[in-house]
């Protein structure tokens, strides 16, 4: 009975020792985590500290603004027109600078610096790594697989189609009564695609006046 009790007491001294060590390898890496997420948030706040900052919340930052309906993209257009580029925090530790100057957009879009994987990696399972997501030979060559076909000279001829095709969807709205609000994802779906048969397939469809076009019904 002497010999079980003291096994007994050596595998409990034995958990409890195995338990001390965990806890306290879980202290150490939380502890590393929150000294690389406090170091990395102070570089990145002495890389904006140029850019306006709007108001933002200690903790959620200006996730509670970024609202995807109408009242999310006023407050977005507000600061832009405010700041111009600003600063968008993603909670205490998380920031993107939100580029609205043309200038500034030009700039980032002709380099050849790495892309933003988080925001990328967002929208890659939907759209695939095309031209807008590949980066490095693979956008190079799907760059220069698609340039030529994208030229000025060839796009001017499809400028009338274009003109015409804006012109009936502004025609459509002159007819909707004034001071209410449309919805107009459905208008800009149709006269895309009513703009893409005309130029790729040279078919003019009516897609944006016939009720009951079966191509209208596929895209609305």
């Amino acid at each position: 009975m002497v010999l079980q009790g003291v096994i007994t007491s050596c595998s409990l001294i034995q958990t409890g020792c195995i338990v001390q060590v965990v806890i306290a390898t879980l202290v150490v890496s939380l502890t590393l985590k929150l000294c690389q997420l406090f170091w990395v948030t102070r570089q990145t706040k002495q890389a904006m500290e140029d850019f306006p900052c709007p108001p933002t919340h200690w903790f959620y930052g200006h996730i509670r603004t970024l609202v995807g309906n109408e009242k999310g993209l006023t407050a977005q257009g507000e600061a832009a027109t405010k700041y111009g580029n600003f600063q968008i925090w993603f909670g205490p530790f998380r920031c993107v600078l939100s580029l609205c100057e043309p200038d500034s957009i030009r700039a980032v879009s002709n380099t050849t610096e790495p892309k933003y994987e988080f925001a990328y990696n967002l929208i890659r399972p939907w759209i695939g790594d095309g031209l807008l997501l590949s980066s490095g030979s693979k956008w190079f060559r799907n760059r220069r697989l698609l340039t030529p076909a994208f030229h000025f000279d060839i796009l001017n001829a499809y400028v009338d189609i274009f003109r015409k095709c804006t012109r009936e969807m502004l025609e459509r709205w002159k007819t909707c009564q004034r001071d209410v609000s449309i919805e107009i994802f459905q208008d800009v779906s149709l006269m895309t695609l009513d703009s893409l048969l005309r130029c790729a397939f040279s078919y003019q469809s009516n897609c944006q006046t016939t009720g009951n076009d079966p191509d209208r019904k596929s895209v609305v």
